[in-house]
């Protein structure tokens, strides 16, 4: 399952295209990528029309990022 940063790298954008396309600062989309901070319903929208898909994909996307944050973590201690 992809995650929020690779269907960001996969459809060729910087953090500030996707920033700019959502309204928010480019720190914000490193957040949800980072799995830190989630976006909103409506920036979810905004996502999916970026990337091409459906809100829940990119629920999914996120959700796999945060899965991969909090897995990183265990393996370090």
């Amino acid at each position: 399952m992809a995650t929020l940063k690779r269907m960001r790298e996969e459809a060729a954008l910087t953090l500030d295209e996707v920033a700019y396309a959502c309204g928010v600062r480019r720190q914000a989309v490193w957040l949800w990528e980072q799995g830190k901070n989630r976006p909103n319903p409506s920036h979810r929208r905004k996502l999916a029309t970026v990337f091409h898909c459906t809100p829940r994909e990119i629920l999914e996307a996120i959700e796999e990022g945060q899965r991969k944050e909090d897995d990183s973590v265990w393996a370090v201690a």
